[in-house]
């Protein structure tokens, strides 16, 4: 498929510690979706962010089948070209702080302590965090929902895939949601972690998905550990 690059970055910011660390950022948008488009680059612009690839969204009457068949296709690329980590970015997403790159500097220079599968800049927690004073700036987490702002590490991409190639897993008559296959089958191993300071969250805009105008933010500021 061809895939179109969003250059958006000024040449300095490559010597950013996080951006060393990952080989692709994606960009993930509904093709008649101008306006969570126009909203995501105008983003991406502002915070001064590495050159990303847009890749286009499936489109199905099943919002939730869409995203698990554009995710997937997304991996296998990964996969098909031996890409190591990546970044992928939903259409909908909001930083929180002018100062992104500093925090992402500090999360990845903790990360790199670590063997880690999942990096969120931002989610939706359904269970504790675990803090380490080793590494303040990230939190171990295996509960998480939402997949507008996360870093794949290849091991975990590959188990996500491995999973998908089993076909579409039905939970109470419905499809399992991208972000629950996640946290059912690496969030589960315990190498998942999510920035303290929360990065990055969902623009409150109508959901494809849901078929509804959301606002599914986490308050803003410092996890709380619990």
């Amino acid at each position: 498929m061809d895939l179109n690059l969003l250059l958006t970055m000024d040449q300095e910011n490559k010597h950013n510690m996080w951006y060393k660390n990952f080989d692709r950022i994606f960009l993930i948008n509904l093709p008649e979706r101008d306006d969570r488009f126009k909203q995501a680059t105008e983003e991406l612009t502002k915070h001064n962010f590495p050159t990303s690839i847009l890749w286009p969204a499936d489109k199905e009457k099943n919002g939730a089948y869409g995203l698990w068949l554009t995710m997937k296709k997304v991996f296998e690329y990964c996969e098909r070209y031996d890409v190591n980590n990546i970044l992928i970015f939903e259409d909908d997403i909001q930083f929180t702080t002018d100062n992104l790159h500093i925090h992402l500097d500090e999360c990845m220079h903790d990360l790199t302590k670590v063997e880690w599968d999942l990096f969120y800049l931002g989610a939706n927690a359904n269970g504790p965090f675990t803090f380490c004073p080793d590494y303040p700036h990230i939190l171990q987490c295996s509960s998480l929902l939402s997949t507008h702002a996360v870093g794949y590490s290849k091991v975990a991409r590959g188990l996500i895939l491995e999973e998908m190639n089993k076909g579409v897993r039905q939970v109470k008559n419905q499809i399992e949601p991208v972000d629950q296959l996640i946290e059912r089958v690496v969030q589960s191993r315990g190498k998942s972690y999510i920035s303290t300071e929360l990065l990055a969250v969902q623009r409150p805009s109508y959901s494809d998905i849901l078929n509804m105008d959301i606002d599914s933010n986490f308050p803003l500021g410092k996890l709380t550990l619990y």
